[in-house]
């Protein structure tokens, strides 16, 4: 199974930053116990407000693990990590257009009623396992 079938497995049962950041924390000596307790408020948009989608920032954390492997010191490492998480969101906004979850699932889960839409037209179930897949591939591509 390569990663992206993993993140889009953990994410039946897991939410979006999690899914992504344990299908590849334990490469990094991140347990996935530690992996979901870490991604705890990141889902639906930095903690269901709609913001930048929780596959984003699982993937965000995923890059700043391999640059700590990946540069020699600190401002070394700070700067390979925002080189990559620049290069993904190009990636990611190229195929999708945005970053932010209320953007991509078109309704804002931080308001009751399209929370409740979301859920009525299951796009967590349709959409979300698709962002999940392709950050997690995304990763695997630029973190080579």
């Amino acid at each position: 199974m390569n990663k992206s079938e993993k993140a889009i497995k953990l994410f039946t049962t897991l939410n979006c930053n999690q899914a992504v950041l344990a299908a590849y924390g334990p490469d990094y000596g991140i347990s996935e116990e530690l992996c979901i307790k870490l991604g705890l408020s990141y889902g639906g948009g930095m903690g269901r407000q709609g913001r930048t989608c929780g596959a984003v920032t699982g993937a965000y954390t995923v890059i700043g693990l391999w640059a700590a492997e990946n540069a020699e010191d600190l401002p070394a490492r700070k700067k390979l990590a925002a080189l990559k998480v620049q290069e993904f969101n190009q990636l990611f906004i190229n195929l999708y257009g945005h970053l932010d979850c209320k953007d991509l699932l078109g309704y804002n889960l931080s308001i009751p009623e399209e929370d409740a839409k979301v859920k009525e037209l299951n796009l967590f179930g349709t959409v979300c396992p698709k962002l999940v897949g392709t950050a997690a591939e995304l990763l695997g591509e630029i973190l080579k």
